[in-house]
């Protein structure tokens, strides 16, 4: 998998997204240290991702630029602002992936979602990271800094393959 050193990436959503079967979107992988934020999923005992770990990602905004989602997306999910993101690399590939039924019903009846990866440093403190800041309804009730092979562990069914495929192809596997 092709790593870039430059942040932004110009496409072609209808490509992208498969005539719409996919939800374009962006994920981070944040390191401190050599490990990885992950955070534990805010769903209780009767879901499916329930004791789940995942890493920050969302979807576009319509007419959002990928620089500008993923820095929004990693602040709505986790409270760490910009300055405190060292831009390291993206990937080149879009990493899709698809979903069960019942969640791609939640999701505008998407079949799965695709998204660019990046990497980053964080060069905060514990302290920048707030899991409900109050830009949106609060998804995380704890996060972590793990091993690469921890959070693939740790993954809902459905996000490993793509876990480990991102942290492999950052150096964390």
């Amino acid at each position: 998998m092709k790593v870039s050193h430059i942040i932004d990436l110009d496409f072609d959503e209808k490509i992208v997204s498969k005539d719409g079967k996919y939800r374009i979107g962006v994920g981070a992988v944040i390191e401190k240290n050599g490990l990885v934020f992950c955070a534990k999923r805010m769903d209780n005992k009767s879901t499916i991702h329930y004791d789940t770990l995942q890493m920050p990602q969302g979807g576009l905004d319509s007419g959002e630029d990928l620089k500008t989602a993923i820095y929004r997306e990693v602040f709505e999910e986790t409270g760490i602002k910009k300055d405190k993101l060292e831009f390291i690399s993206r990937l080149d590939d879009w990493i899709y992936y698809d979903l069960p039924l019942d969640f791609q019903k939640r999701i505008g009846g998407k079949g799965g979602q695709a998204h660019i990866w990046y990497h980053f440093k964080f060069t905060g403190e514990n302290t920048d990271v707030d899991l409900n800041n109050g830009t949106h309804m609060a998804e995380f009730s704890n996060f972590y800094w793990k091993k690469g092979n921890e959070i693939v562990e740790r993954s809902i069914h459905f996000k490993k393959d793509l876990h480990e495929k991102v942290l492999r192809a950052f150096g964390f596997l």
